[in-house]
């Protein structure tokens, strides 16, 4: 798991309308409800951005409707 290996905190993506989260630059057939990253020091960390993570600000130009997504804190993941 990342947070074991970056440290971090984890959170859970959501669209605040409750539809789904739509297309990401990185998946373009995604449609989930929900989605799981870990945000250590203004970077964010998944699967698809790797061990190295991704400065925040350019992790949010990855979700095509960013304007529409919370981030849920999840420390019972954690």
């Amino acid at each position: 798991m990342i947070k074991g290996k970056v440290g971090g905190e984890i959170y859970e993506m959501k669209d605040t309308l409750g539809a789904k989260l739509g297309p990401s630059k990185r998946d373009p057939n995604g449609l989930w409800h929900n989605h799981f990253l870990v945000i250590k020091d203004g970077r964010a960390y998944d699967a698809f951005t790797g061990s190295g993570g991704m400065e925040l600000d350019a992790y949010h130009q990855q979700w095509d409707y960013w304007q529409y997504i919370r981030l849920d804190w999840r420390p019972d993941l954690g």
